[in-house]
């Protein structure tokens, strides 16, 4: 059974956090590659068995990396968002024209 787990970081910290989780489902993909590779060696050897045994494992290791890269998703966009109104917040504002006749 998996779990969601959230938790809290300094806003600075975002980018290292997801630099580490992005690793981490780095590895994840590899094990897909060699699982694919074993999956080609198993289907030469007709051995459906283990065939459809791999391919549930990598089909569950994909869609946790899916799952994983739509909560980076979600995290990336709002921090652009919290950026941009940072830098929105920072811009001079202009005068308004009308105001001086």
């Amino acid at each position: 059974m998996k779990v969601k787990l959230q938790r809290t970081v300094d806003f600075n910290q975002i980018p290292s956090v997801l630099i580490e989780s992005v690793e981490t489902n780095a590895k994840q993909l590899q094990a897909v590659c060699d699982g694919l590779n074993l999956l080609i060696l198993c289907l030469d050897t007709v051995d459906v068995s283990s065939s459809l045994v791999l391919i549930n494992k990598i089909r569950t290791t994909m869609n946790d990396v899916d799952v994983f890269l739509q909560e980076c998703d979600g995290t990336l966009k709002g921090y652009q968002s919290i950026i941009d109104n940072q830098i929105v917040s920072m811009e001079p504002k202009e005068n308004d024209d009308s105001d001086l006749e």
